[in-house]
């Protein structure tokens, strides 16, 4: 018990750091997307997914997670608290595989310390809460990488299995997944390690085999994904996105140069003590190395891919910034880095994880709102013959995921085969809801309307536009009458009431 006692401490940090939050945290959009899709049977799930009857982009995620969360929901319940333990859970064990994989790459004293880094990582923490499939997927290209090395170093043949297990897992909780899987794989061809090319190789074909139920499906999903949100990432992409493995994401004011500064810190002194342990003859530090490889590599090859075709989303990169966490802990606890430069890099990225992660549990921006509060609000002041509209889906899913009964709400939907058009009419029928052409459609004949609508969404106009006013906000200004605004966090509530005659 007292030899395991660090792990044990680290396990309890991160599980505390996981929990924080867990019951007042507003959810968002895809949240509110998660909570409302895990209910539906699985027919439906394929049907919303593939888009089969045309229309907008069609949801772009394998099924993996959301058949998950199904079951996870239907012993816990369906409410919040209940998804987000599912996301804790994978998190968790992340850290502990990590421990794993430090244990046979740096040796178990310092295994816990790499652990430890992974356990206050911000970026990580804010995916262990969520609930979407990036914990899951993590998780599972943890395990593919414990599983590869565990291979590769004469372990039980049997590790081969749980490598393919774990690479078709991370595939149908990721598409993406598949870009680390192909640097990792790479790893045996480095080592110029024959064998372990050979069974990666069959481990591979393991994974392929397991996919193929969803593989098959894979190219209708992609021809009805063609047009998306994401745009092709410059550069200062690899600065904003080694900014989160560090800090997290978003950061705000003084504290975004603040992230960025620890951030070049870390990165010249990591950079000088990785050469330093590359230089030295301790075999069991220059294994080490792989952390790096693995949060680096991945991280090029999405950003190279997305010149061609746009898929970078830094989330998707989880496991690398776990990766990366890793490493900063192998610096941290490696005896060829000089005193100085360990407790420089361990108090900055200790600062680093504080910020992120209070900024994590603060964070009420867009398109975070209280759609709770804002509801029960609504409940006790909206009047007979008023509506309450979104100008937006985002703001739409969270309050119809706590209210679709208690209160009368539609949405205007966005320009259909537009960047933002991603929610798809299946998804919409399966969760009987359908947008509305646009704000005159929506409020119909209604004596008064509450409107809901993003300071982000009225900064965008503005900005990308140069007009002076949202166009909704113009429509309802000219055809009701102003009676009150209030804003909470970023999204204002604004009541509007129909002229009298």
């Amino acid at each position: 018990m007292k030899k395991n006692m660090p792990l044990i401490l680290v396990l309890l940090l991160g599980l505390v750091v996981r929990l924080g939050g867990l019951f007042s945290r507003p959810i968002w959009y895809d949240e509110a997307f998660s909570l409302l899709f895990s209910p539906i049977s699985i027919s439906e799930m394929v049907s919303a997914t593939l888009g089969f009857s045309g229309g907008g982009a069609a949801e772009n995620h394998p099924l993996g997670y959301y058949v998950l969360l199904k079951f996870w929901l239907e012993v816990w319940g369906n409410s919040v608290w209940a998804a987000r333990l599912l996301s804790i859970m994978f998190g968790i064990l992340t850290v502990y595989l990590i421990y794993e994989l430090a244990k046979v790459l740096v040796g178990k004293e310092k295994a816990w310390v790499v652990a430890l880094f992974v356990a206050v990582s911000p970026f990580h923490v804010h995916y262990s809460q969520e609930i979407r499939m990036y914990a899951l997927m993590t998780f599972a290209l943890a395990l593919a990488t414990l599983s590869l090395f565990k291979g590769m170093d004469g372990g039980k043949k049997w590790w081969w299995g749980i490598f393919a297990v774990a690479a078709a897992l991370a595939q149908y909780a990721q598409q993406l997944s598949g870009i680390y899987l192909a640097c990792l794989a790479l790893i045996p061809v480095f080592r110029r390690d024959k064998k372990a090319v050979l069974y990666t190789f069959l481990g591979g074909i393991g994974a392929v085999v397991l996919y193929l139920p969803w593989l098959v499906h894979l190219p209708d999903q992609i021809a009805s994904t063609q047009v998306y949100w994401v745009q092709v990432p410059l550069l200062s992409r690899f600065l904003t996105t080694f900014l989160a493995f560090v800090a997290g994401l978003p950061l705000n004011g003084v504290w975004l140069w603040v992230g960025f500064g620890i951030l070049i810190i870390v990165l010249v002194f990591g950079g000088m003590a990785s050469v330093r342990i590359l230089r030295g003859k301790d075999s069991e530090q220059i294994r080490g190395i792989w952390f790096a490889y693995l949060a680096t590599v991945p991280v090029i090859a999405l950003w190279g891919i997305s010149q061609i075709r746009p898929v970078y989303i830094e989330r998707a990169l989880l496991t690398s910034a776990v990766m990366f966490s890793a490493w900063m802990g192998v610096l941290v606890a490696s005896k060829m880095t000089p005193a100085f430069e360990r407790y420089l890099l361990a108090s900055l990225l200790s600062a680093g994880a504080l910020i992120g992660v209070v900024t994590h549990y603060t964070f009420s921006g867009f398109s975070y709102a209280d759609f709770e509060g804002i509801g029960h609000y609504l409940e006790e002041h909206i009047s007979e013959n008023e509506l309450i509209v979104h100008s937006n889906k985002l703001s739409f899913l969270p309050m119809y995921y706590y209210f679709r009964d208690e209160i009368p709400q539609e949405f205007v939907g966005d320009v259909e085969g537009s960047a933002t058009d991603t929610l798809h009419d299946d998804t919409q029928a399966v969760f009987g809801i359908q947008e509305k052409d646009g704000l005159a459609d929506a409020v119909d004949d209604a004596g008064g309307i509450w409107f809901l609508i993003y300071q982000e969404a009225i900064n965008e106009v503005e900005r990308n536009f140069d007009l002076a006013e949202h166009p909704h906000l113009e429509w309802l200004n000219a055809h009701y009458q102003l009676v009150e605004e209030e804003q909470w966090g970023d999204l204002w509530v604004i009541h509007y009431r129909a002229f009298e005659d």
